[in-house]
């Protein structure tokens, strides 16, 4: 007989996501391995994607004009590299992957999953908000302040190497109330009794 689980014990889909943006973003500031920051970007956009064509009928991003629709598989296949390289060991057992891609990879992964996650949300946490701020002083052009929703001007850092400016961002975060307190929900959410 399977006993009764308790719900606070239980995850919605969208709750899935929300911790493995954050978990992708902490291991990112904290310049942790690339490879596992990469799956975890990974997840979360694949986990988004389908929840967004799931509610909208078509992804934001994979779905959109900016992806050639004929070539669509092949960038995917691109992207989800790193998670192919892990899952069909069988298939490849000495294959190689090339680590400097990862983190690009998985920056943009996280970008795209926060995209869909406050459509799909109306909301963004005190992480998404702080992982925007970062992925707009890198990346300018990406994005707008009004359309990430940040309330304060944020300014651009033109002498900081990325893995510098993830360092220095990251410590920042660490001294956010709201990010210190939204960090341990998360842990706090994944207690089992």
């Amino acid at each position: 007989m399977i006993e009764a689980i308790d719900s606070k014990y239980l995850m919605t889909k969208l709750q899935a996501a929300r911790r493995l943006i954050h978990s992708a973003t902490r291991l990112f500031w904290a310049n942790e391995d690339p490879l596992a920051s990469n799956l975890l970007a990974q997840s979360a956009d694949q986990l988004t994607a389908n929840l967004y064509e799931k509610k909208f009928g078509s992804d934001l991003i994979w779905d959109s004009p900016l992806i050639n629709s004929d070539r669509k598989s092949e960038l995917l296949n691109i992207v989800r590299k790193s998670s192919n390289f892990v899952k069909h060991a069988d298939r490849d057992s000495d294959g190689i992957l090339p680590v400097f891609e990862l983190q690009g990879q998985a920056e943009i992964m996280t970008f795209y999953s926060i995209l869909r996650f406050r459509s799909l949300s109306n909301s963004l946490t005190c992480h998404m908000k702080l992982y925007l701020g970062y992925h707009y002083m890198m990346y300018p052009d990406h994005m707008s302040l009004e359309g990430a929703g940040l309330a304060e001007k944020l300014s651009l850092v033109d002498t900081a190497k990325p893995v510098q400016l993830r360092t220095l961002w990251g410590e920042a975060a660490m001294q956010n109330p709201f990010y210190r307190d939204e960090n341990s929900d998360d842990k706090r959410d994944l207690t089992i009794p």
